[in-house]
């Protein structure tokens, strides 16, 4: 899920996906 948050760059988009408790 790195690869998402390289993409975003953003925690506010990471949220709406669910993706930044993943990162977390």
């Amino acid at each position: 899920m790195a690869t998402v948050w390289r993409r975003t760059g953003s925690r506010g988009e990471l949220r709406e996906r669910g993706q930044f408790e993943v990162i977390c």
